[in-house]
């Protein structure tokens, strides 16, 4: 049913097997094999589906099954069944740039989250350069990328980790100048449009689901982030202000955002016109002193509706804005910053020794510990 309406509306899929995580030890290629085969047999004929997914972030280790051949099997597979459309693959974030698994299929692409659970925003051009550099004859593209926020959290400097909506709405723009200057990458997916349901996660203030949404779990909420999109990609003429739900304010003047995909958009405070603000391609942006109580706001142009918004000035910042828990992985390094045990004890780590606070890295780089792990 849901291929019957990416049919009628014109919606492009990529369509895979949850060939995922690891290779059988036992027995790697019946089960992928069978799945793939129906998944071929079932859909092929849906003029919606413009290429076949072999896997999706399958992990590549010493400590575990090769899932190379398997991945040559399926594209081989594929190809005697249906030759008309390319096979691809979505490879985990980790996987080197050099590694051979980029050639084994029509199309190559990777989950990259720089500026989220890696790094900063702005590695993802370079990202992207090299594993384009490193794999000249293969198409190249961005299988998934995001960063998760709740909207209730908002801060006036956004910081990787934090959930806030003004942080993720900053990494989509980010990614989508790197993206604009990079004809090469033959794809790029969003994820996601809506938060989802994922068992396994509790972070952000929210138990068991994945908020990289563009659009709130129950489908009602359109974050800032969406309208970024809407921004670029919409011929339907509008001006959103950013960060509505960030009301209370301890900081003046203040910077008033506004996407919009109109010319000559003009910002109204409290009545009175301040003018066109500084434009960098869909945003607009003015500085705006806030004075006692509330301020509000008013984002027109010519031909489409205005847009508008109240913020209220407030002694100290408003904590409730600020997310009790935030991502320990988010930016930097990659490793968690949390406070370690022994600082909850107030006992000092032992540099000398290996600890539960030892890196895993740390401990894959000695022979005896990697021994002992394996």
């Amino acid at each position: 049913y849901f291929y019957d309406l990416c049919d009628r509306v014109g919606i492009a899929v990529w369509a895979e097997i949850p060939f995922n995580a690891q290779a059988a030890k036992d027995d790697p290629d019946t089960n992928a094999v069978e799945q793939m085969t129906d998944l071929l047999h079932q859909c092929m004929h849906h003029p919606s589906i413009v290429c076949w997914g072999i896997q999706n972030e399958i992990t590549l280790g010493e400590a575990r099954r090769d899932p190379r051949p398997t991945v040559e099997r399926l594209h081989a597979l594929v190809k005697s069944i249906d030759p008309s459309r390319p096979t691809t693959q979505a490879n985990l974030g980790q996987v080197a740039t050099g590694d051979p698994i980029h050639s084994l299929s029509d199309l190559d692409a990777m989950n990259l989250y720089c500026g989220w659970y890696y790094g900063t925003a702005d590695e993802i051009g370079p990202t992207l350069d090299d594993l384009h550099e490193a794999n000249p004859g293969v198409p190249i593209g961005l299988s998934e990328y995001g960063a998760d926020t709740h909207v209730g959290y908002h801060s006036g400097d956004p910081q990787p980790g934090d959930y806030t909506e003004e942080y993720q709405a900053l990494l989509h723009e980010e990614y989508w100048k790197a993206l604009s200057a990079r004809p090469y990458v033959w794809s790029s997916f969003v994820w996601n449009m809506f938060d989802f349901a994922s068992d396994l996660r509790a972070e952000g203030g929210k138990a068991g689901r994945n908020m990289k949404g563009l659009v709130s779990y129950d489908r009602e909420t359109k974050k800032d982030a969406f309208y970024w999109y809407k921004a670029n990609w919409s011929s339907d003429p509008f001006v959103h202000i950013c960060s509505k739900r960030f009301v209370n304010r301890h900081e003046s003047p203040m910077t008033v955002k506004v996407y919009a995909n109109v010319p000559d958009v003009r910002l109204e405070v409290n009545g009175t016109d301040i003018g066109a603000g500084d434009r960098d391609g869909r945003i607009v942006t003015w500085p705006v002193d806030l004075g006692e109580g509330s301020t509000t706001v008013r984002a027109v142009a010519d031909g489409c509706a205005p847009d508008e918004t109240t913020f209220v000035r407030v002694a100290e910042a408003d904590e409730s804005y600020v997310c009790p828990e935030p991502a320990p992985f988010g930016g930097g390094s990659g490793r968690m910053e949390r406070e370690s045990w022994y600082e909850k004890e107030g006992l000092e780590a032992d540099p000398s020794i290996y600890s539960t606070w030892t890196a895993l890295g740390d401990l894959l780089d000695n022979p005896a510990t990697k021994a002992v792990l394996e």
